[in-house]
């Protein structure tokens, strides 16, 4: 997604294409990809993937492959080539992508309410004279009327982004034809994906704003046709939701609806399958004084993911340089004034001294909340939060995969989540044996056999989801 949706303060914006995946609500969902496929590694994507460091790693790659569906980043290659010439190292990506597994689907991002310079074809417009109408526009200091300008945060840097006026034919014609053209005529890219600013334009008064929606639309409109014309998918990082044990017979109606529609695709959500590539360990031992704490410059090393909060303490030295609990409580007795205490998962442990005033010295484990600075706290750790026992996100991922093979249509993606604004394949489990299932096409569609009891036959096996348990069961059919 984009970040740093900085802009620029102006009159009232429109609401229309002002989040990801407004283009397909009126039509119900994405349409249909054109290859169709039952098999679970040709039905698994993920968006905004790749490195920023470079092409991708020999690593990053080897998590692609096992994908069906890759949405290249737009942070590919950034910090090289300094934000620059993206449509190039797309195609090269995407070669060498293919060339490892021939059978992958591979996808493009373009973006449906703004421009910045990682594309060679929209600095060029966003920077010639004769194309400063292009852009909504804002008011300037000297009273003048000039494209309003944001920023778009970057790994190798801000960069400024531009607003599409897509009440401007000639706007809408390059948007189409040639920022989205380009991609869709390359044999390489089998669909293209869509992100936006996701906040509102600045620039378009509300007298305007109804039309401007409505001229969206009408240009999104164009570039499904195009792309459809093409035999390509597309698609966005929006999706149908995840399922729960809670919201399991809800989700699954809702789910084997959209489903059993040959006009759309299905794409749920599947959050079990971020942050567990690696069988989690034993559960740490209760936090005591003398215990060894791994952070390094406020992140956690131990446990990836889980980051200091932004505190800066008065002796900062005790985020770079002090590695241990036994330091911190040292610290903490030193002052009368204080309490040792454990931030979790859900904020302070139970039974611990919260008041930010009296808090000379605190533990974190687990909390991704803000700490806010305070001149009476001395130190601080991170402590990694227990992890949650294989059994339990297995579970999880058994039962999303079962959901999404009883609900599923032929065209049917399941999306790693987005987490941030680009992804590295680290974070995923495309290991996971539910992801390489095959039991080939349906055999009709999925039923509900009993309340809260799911299942579906395949050529190759029945799928079974019981909500009211919350398991699952995969059967192959034997040869």
């Amino acid at each position: 997604m984009t970040l740093g949706c900085l802009r620029v303060a102006m009159a009232m914006a429109i609401s229309g294409n002002d989040h990801v995946g407004w283009g397909f609500e009126k039509h119900g969902g994405f349409p249909v990809n054109p290859w169709h496929s039952w098999a679970m590694n040709l039905s698994t994507t993920a968006y905004f993937v790749g490195n920023a460091s470079g092409m991708d790693s020999p690593a990053e790659l080897q998590g692609e492959i096992k994908l069906g569906y890759v949405g290249i980043g737009w942070q590919l290659n950034n910090i090289p080539s300094h934000y620059s010439h993206l449509e190039t190292y797309e195609i090269e990506e995407a070669k060498i992508l293919k060339n490892l597994r021939p059978d992958i689907k591979v996808s493009v991002l373009r973006n449906t309410e703004v421009a910045t310079v990682f594309w060679d074809t929209a600095k060029a417009k966003m920077f010639d004279p004769t194309t400063q109408d292009w852009w909504t526009q804002c008011p300037q200091k000297n009273g003048t009327m000039a494209p309003c300008v944001g920023s778009w945060g970057s790994p190798a840097g801000n960069t400024p982004k531009y607003w599409f006026n897509f009440s401007n034919p000639d706007l809408v014609d390059w948007w189409v034809n040639t920022y989205i053209g380009e991609a869709v005529n390359q044999t390489v890219f089998d669909g293209v994906y869509f992100d936006c600013c996701c906040g509102k334009a600045p620039g378009v008064p509300v007298s305007a704003a109804a039309q401007f929606a409505a001229d969206a639309q009408a240009a999104f409109d164009r570039a499904l046709r195009l792309i459809a014309s093409a035999n390509k998918w597309a698609s966005a990082w929006n999706s149908d939701g995840a399922i729960s044990q809670k919201t399991c017979s809800t989700v699954m109606a809702a789910w084997m609806k959209k489903g059993a529609n040959p006009a759309v695709s299905l794409q749920p959500l599947a959050p079990a399958f971020k942050g567990h590539g690696t069988p989690p360990g034993p559960a740490p031992k209760p936090l005591q004084c003398g215990d060894s704490c791994t952070l390094t410059v406020g992140v956690d090393t131990h446990n990836t993911g889980i980051v200091a909060p932004p505190v800066k303490m008065p002796n900062q030295e005790n985020f770079t340089h002090s590695d241990n609990v036994a330091e911190c409580c040292s610290r903490c007795q030193a002052n009368t004034n204080c309490e040792v205490f454990e931030l979790g998962p859900g904020g302070c442990v139970p039974g611990t001294n919260c008041t930010a005033s009296t808090i000379n010295c605190f533990l974190i484990g687990g909390y991704t909340g803000i700490i806010v600075p305070n001149s009476h706290r001395a130190t601080g750790c991170v402590r990694a939060p227990p992890s949650p026992s294989p059994s339990s996100w297995e579970m999880e991922q058994n039962n999303t995969v079962a959901a999404f093979m009883i609900a599923r249509g032929p065209s049917a993606m399941l999306e790693l989540p987005v987490g941030g604004a680009y992804e590295n394949m680290a974070m995923y489990d495309v290991d996971a044996p539910v992801l390489q299932l095959d039991f080939g096409a349906a055999v009709g569609l999925g039923t509900e056999e009993a309340p809260g009891i799911f299942t579906r036959q395949f050529q190759k096996g029945v799928v079974r989801l019981d909500c009211n348990t919350y398991t699952s069961v995969f059967s192959s059919n034997p040869p």
